[in-house]
């Protein structure tokens, strides 16, 4: 406990199936790539925010190290 504050780890860490076809192709896998990642983003917020609301109260929130924006913003700047 740091400052007060608990923490979790991660449960699980999925594969990212686009990753090796993606460093052997860019252009190909880009898309798909950061397609699979925006979900993956939308996974975890929507699990931190279910977390939240079923703690009620005793949880003051969570830190996320990547948001579903960061996502987008990479995707943009890949893509374009």
């Amino acid at each position: 406990m740091l400052f007060g504050v608990g923490s979790r780890r991660r449960v699980t860490q999925v594969e990212n199936p686009f990753l090796e076809p993606y460093y052997k192709d860019p252009k190909k896998y880009a898309l798909p790539m950061q397609l699979w990642l925006l979900k993956q983003r939308f996974v975890t917020y929507v699990k931190a925010i279910k977390y939240c609301l079923s703690t009620s109260g005793s949880t003051k929130g969570v830190i996320l190290d990547r948001s579903v924006w960061c996502v987008l913003a990479a995707a943009v700047a890949t893509l374009c």
